[in-house]
């Protein structure tokens, strides 16, 4: 039933991709030394945050127990060569849009405390069908340190966080983590040690 659900979303990713923009791509970095830190530190001791994390610990055990997710919010996958969720705006939501670019900026932060860096910080924007979507994006590896290990080590794999608004509204905040399996990278970690990490 997940799974099936996982291979909906993405193919629905895979034909929006196929449609054709109508609107000139727009691409640019985003500078992280602007980022409005003290307001992010505020934000980190407030009710959302503590309410985003119980909530992703909480979908995340209906989700690895087989229970039916209490959460509609929530999608989480999980395959050989991946895993990931979806956090999803519900109707009934009050979340800001700061509050999903807070978050995103929140999961990057763990990531670093985990020996990740940040390889990529980007905003990409486009006309799809008949919304203008914006992707904000952080795409991280493990540092130079842990690469350098033979077996390179992969900690949770390479791991990229996108929040996705459509027509300035929040979509979702999608977090991808890739792993290789080859004879150049050691075991991955458990991507459940991750979610604790994030939620806890």
């Amino acid at each position: 039933m997940v799974r099936d659900m996982w291979s909906y979303i993405q193919e629905l990713f895979r034909n929006q991709e196929k449609v054709k923009a109508e609107l000139p791509f727009l691409h640019e970095s985003i500078d992280l030394d602007s980022f409005p830190q003290s307001e992010y530190n505020e934000w980190l001791k407030g009710n959302i945050h503590d309410l985003l994390k119980r909530r992703l610990q909480q979908a995340y055990f209906s989700f690895i127990s087989g229970a039916d997710p209490l959460d509609a919010g929530f999608e989480f996958f999980d395959t050989p060569q991946s895993n990931g969720f979806v956090i999803f705006q519900q109707q009934n939501d009050t979340l800001s849009d700061w509050d999903f670019r807070f978050f995103q900026h929140y999961i990057a932060d763990v990531l670093q405390e985990e020996n990740y860096v940040i390889n990529l910080a980007d905003v990409r924007s486009q006309k799809k069908s008949s919304w203008i979507e914006k992707v904000f994006k952080y795409y991280l590896k493990p540092s130079s340190e842990m690469r350098s290990r033979i077996p390179s080590e992969q900690l949770y794999g390479n791991v990229s966080i996108e929040y996705i608004k459509r027509d300035e509204r929040p979509y979702m905040i999608r977090l991808l983590a890739n792993v290789y399996q080859d004879q150049n990278f050691g075991e991955v970690h458990p991507f459940g040690d991750l979610i604790k990490k994030i939620s806890g």
